[in-house]
């Protein structure tokens, strides 16, 4: 547990919504959507992803939250 919480303290971001509200999809599914996701929509890859430190992946996934946002606003 105490693992668990440190993880949700480091990548805080990836476990808030920043004020948008969460897909349907993603609600339904949680952590395999975001799985299939990284994946490319690949089920042979899922495997591999979830082979790697939980830490790269949770950077991996700030890095592209980032990005999202960061196009976003430049679409504005």
């Amino acid at each position: 547990m105490q693992y668990r919480d440190e993880c949700t303290n480091e990548y805080a971001a990836l476990f808030t919504d920043g004020g948008g509200a969460a897909s349907k999809l993603a609600e339904k599914w949680g952590w395999y959507h975001v799985l299939v996701q990284l994946a490319n929509e690949q089920i042979l890859q899922i495997e591999e992803i979830t082979e790697r430190p939980i830490e790269s992946v949770f950077m991996h996934l700030c890095y592209l939250k980032d990005l999202a946002q960061e196009r976003k606003q430049d679409n504005k």
